[in-house]
């Protein structure tokens, strides 16, 4: 096994001056001459003259700026200084380490993300974004207006919805300058809280986690967030521990955003306020496979007798949701996969947290007294550490565990794990898992599992048990790898391939401040190895500690007007902080809260979105290496029907088939295991899925298997990679009955609807526009499973440009030239697309034929456009 720890960071600061030397060099050609030409480390003091900018294969190559008179400050530290940009850095006599991660690095781009909104007043206020706050997580990101932007949403975890209006919600936007600079647009008027008046009952928040998606299938976005408990004590007003449910209403403005109505009565009503539960993350999912999206929250147990733990609400498709007991656990993460290795993804995998009270004594305690018989009985089945595996089973109704189970597990401190005892927290002692990823490192097409405890990281491989074994126990450990002693404890786990190589990685968020672990595979599927170049001090950019520090400005604001500002004056934790300060001039170090992985800039390389405990929230776009610049990628949307399937796909499994020019072929994995949303509570996801694709591959189909067993390819031969191309749509395939007429949004001279349609007679192969009729099967098309359009009266005939131009025929489905002609309905439901291409179908001019049918390149005028309507 190929295993390493992150070297120390005062090493690299020691080796850095070991290259130092007492050569004064009088020109900058004598420096370039000695250090750039022969290929020496730069980083020396003695070239004061001119600046040099190494490359991040660490330092054989140089960039020379003159320093333009500059004096000799200090040098710019990698937080600062790359090698694309470093006009304005000076080298001086202390330099720092410039190599950077060969993966890519991260630039801080929060200020512009807050600053550029025209209510920045809104960001810079107490208690919200760009300022110092106590987050529980990371925000959800999540396109809203359907314009390819990331959007963003917070419930800001703690405190009172009367304070400074709360909830944060704001579209993504681009500057428009030519610099096409991000920043967020706050909204919010879009939040209303109906009971926001009730009493402290419903003013008080303990927002622990969010997902923005369309719970009741009417089309318009809604939004759930759990509340947490507290310390899992008795409260005087048992409300304010219910979550909070607000359903969506069509927007009436240019921003097409819903408006969110409602709150925890609204949750109440619909059977999904949880009540006193400790709630920490949410969990979508189809449980019985209605189309409709089900509820399960993580929750932590409580200290005193009251139990309530997650429990399964399952969807009633009328704004309700009923309880499913027959899944009903205390979880610190979890997910829906291919637990078995039939290629479906259809178990749920808990990894139980503690289930005992949080008291050390079961059987005294001067509060709460012994253990309730009920909290005896339920956690007689439920052990800490141990995973529990479910199915749903539609022959009883219900969700069935089919792992193995438990009985008679005692209170007592013997009967527990080692070192395990009730007064822990989550993570403790490695007690239980407190996150986990899937992902194929063994190159079966199969989910393998990565999970995540406080100190180390254990895997499962399918490739080394047999199909129908569950990953539960140490039988089918793979692989196990201890943490290294940098990492305070692991947080989180994630799977994602950073450069767009094509191989994916495991990033883990470690407790301590600014603290992440790249891990990168090598030959085999026991190769993972941290000495990567980037897990030493900098190596990742500005996602570093001096980023999230605060800053002098905020903490002697807070520090000083805490007694007299009533924003601050009740801000429980802001009085260590202040204390430590105020006597010793010291900063507290903000621990990591939450990660949010996702292309904020829309460029194919995954960005991130980091937290911290009581510090900034902080964003960074992802740098790629001069060595991953040229990678390529490709995205895709999954999209469900919201009756057979989930309308998000939560729950298909993905494989991409590849090529490249010489004849290479290879095959990348991926599960759909949850959607916006992560798997445990410190973070969430992007929406869409990405593929990277190095600089030489190339997609040549793409294969779903659906949540009910349904399988669809979608051919991408093609694909012609365009940065700025928007995701893939693969649409769940219609049954055969699923026709439709395609309605051009230009009219014919008669004000008549035009609509696409196979041409009469002898020519019954071209496919043209007509005025609609309302008979005539000429004008029905359908998509199958692959994604190409069939008419309905030539069903082994598909739409499809020739060879020879651009025009449009029907050829024989079975034809190659037909095989890799899939089409999709954009983003905003308006062109009709070619599958990875930026080819749409489109009206031709008068000068092509009046009424014929082109693949043109994209464009905004309205013959491009099309609309689906249903067959009558």
């Amino acid at each position: 096994m190929l295993f390493h720890q992150r070297h120390d960071g005062m090493r690299g600061f020691l080796l850095c001056f070991l290259v130092l030397t007492s050569t004064v060099y009088q020109t900058s050609a004598q420096c370039v001459q000695d250090f750039c030409a022969n290929g020496k480390n730069c980083a020396s003091d003695s070239c004061r003259d001119c600046l040099f900018a190494c490359n991040r294969s660490g330092g054989q190559q140089c960039e020379i700026r003159q320093l333009d008179n500059h004096s000799c400050g200090t040098w710019c530290s990698p937080n600062d200084c790359s090698f694309e940009k470093c006009s304005d850095c000076l080298f001086c006599t202390s330099p720092r380490t410039t190599n950077y991660c060969p993966l890519g690095s991260f630039d801080d781009i929060t200020q512009s993300m807050f600053s550029g909104d025209l209510n920045s007043d809104f960001w810079y206020s107490w208690k919200h974004s760009g300022k110092p706050y106590t987050h529980f997580t990371s925000p959800i990101v999540v396109d809203i207006n359907d314009d390819g932007l990331v959007d963003y949403f917070s419930s800001m975890h703690g405190g009172s919805q009367y304070e400074v209006n709360r909830m944060e919600l704001a579209l993504g936007r681009k500057s428009g300058d030519g610099k096409e600079t991000l920043y967020l647009s706050s909204l919010r008027d879009r939040i209303i809280l109906e009971d926001l008046n009730e009493g402290d009952g419903y003013s008080f928040l303990d927002a622990h986690s969010d997902v923005m998606v369309d719970l009741d299938n009417d089309g318009i976005l809604d939004l759930f967030t759990a509340s947490g408990g507290g310390s899992g004590r008795g409260v005087g007003v048992a409300e304010s521990r219910d979550n909070f449910l607000f359903f969506g209403e069509k927007g009436n403005d240019e921003n097409n955003v819903p408006i969110f109505r409602g709150g925890r009565k609204q949750a109440l009503d619909s059977n999904v306020h949880m009540r006193m539960s400790r709630a920490k993350f949410t969990y979508l999912l189809d449980a019985n496979q209605d189309g409709l999206l089900d509820i399960f929250i993580g929750t932590d147990r409580r200290v005193d007798n009251l139990l309530v733990p997650g429990v399964l609400l399952v969807n009633q498709g009328d704004r309700t949701w009923k309880e499913d007991k027959s899944m009903s656990e205390f979880t610190s993460t979890m997910m829906l996969t291919d637990a078995d290795g039939d290629g479906l993804a259809d178990e749920f995998m808990v990894m139980r947290d503690f289930c005992f009270p949080k008291r050390e004594d079961p059987n005294n305690d001067a509060e709460f007294g012994p253990f309730s018989s009920d909290v005896k009985q339920f956690c007689s089945t439920r052990p800490v550490g141990s995973m529990a595996v479910f199915r749903y089973n539609k022959s009883i109704g219900g969700m069935q565990e089919i792992s193995q189970t438990y009985t008679n597990i005692l209170p007592t401190e013997s009967s527990q794990p080692e070192c395990c005892p009730h007064n822990l927290f989550t993570g403790d002692n490695d007690c239980s898992p407190v996150s986990m990823a899937s992902g194929d490192f063994d190159g079966d097409r199969r989910a393998d599992h990565v999970v995540l405890y406080s100190r180390k990281i254990v895997f499962y491989f399918s490739s080394e048990r047999p199909t129908g074994a569950l990953p539960v126990g140490n039988e089918y450990i793979g692989l196990t790898i201890q943490l290294p002693q940098s990492c305070a404890r692991g947080l989180s786990v994630r799977v994602v391939d950073l450069n767009n190589s094509g191989q994916e990685d495991i990033v883990v968020m470690c407790w301590n401040s600014a603290s992440f672990l790249v891990y990168t595979k090598g030959a085999t599927k026991e190769s993972w190895t941290l000495n990567n170049g980037c897990n030493t001090n900098g190596a990742l950019g500005d996602i570093a500690f001096p980023a999230f520090e605060w800053t002098n400005t905020d903490i002697d604001e807070a520090c000083s007007k805490r007694a007299t500002d009533e924003t601050l004056a009740n801000w429980k934790k802001l009085g260590p902080i202040c204390d430590r300060y105020d006597t010793d001039g010291l900063k507290t170090v903000p621990l990591n809260a939450g990660l949010t992985l996702a292309d904020i800039d829309s460029d194919g390389f995954t960005d991130a979105i980091v937290t911290t405990e009581f510090g900034y929230e902080k964003y960074f776009l992802n740098k790629p290496s001069l060595s991953s610049k040229n990678n390529k990628f490709i995205s895709f949307r999954l999209l469900g029907d919201g009756s057979e399937v989930n309308k998000y796909g939560i729950g298909v499994t993905l494989l991409l088939y590849t090529k490249t020019n010489s004849g290479t072929r290879k095959v990348q994995f991926r599960e759909i295991s949850s959607h916006q949303h992560g798997l445990d509570k410190h973070g969430n996801k992007d929406e869409k899925t990405t593929f990277g694709l190095g600089a030489n591959e190339k997609p040549v189909k793409i294969f779903a298997t659906w949540p009910n067993g349904r399988r669809q390819v979608v051919f991408l031969r093609r694909f012609g990679f365009s940065p700025t191309m928007e995701p893939i749509k693969v649409t769940y395939p219609p049954r055969g009955d699923a026709y439709f007429k395609l309605v051009n949004q230009q009219s014919s001279a008669s004000g008549q609807k035009l609509c696409l349609s196979t041409g009469s007679g002898d020519q019954w192969r071209d496919v043209q526009i007509e005025e609609c009729t309302s008979s005539t099967d000429m004008q029905q098309f359908k998509f199958d499973t692959a994604g190409r359009l069939r008419s309905r009266i030539h069903d082994d005939f598909c739409v499809t440009p020739r060879y020879t131009d651009s025009s449009i025929l029907l050829i024989r489905c079975s034809k190659k030239q037909a095989k890799g002609r899939s089409w999709h309905l954009t983003q905003d439901n308006s062109f009709l697309r070619q599958a990875g291409s930026n080819m749409v179908l489109s009206v031709a001019s008068a000068k092509s034929g009046e009424g014929a049918i082109i693949a043109q390149m994209n464009s905004s005028g309205i013959s491009q456009k099309w609309s689906k309507e249903k067959k009558l």
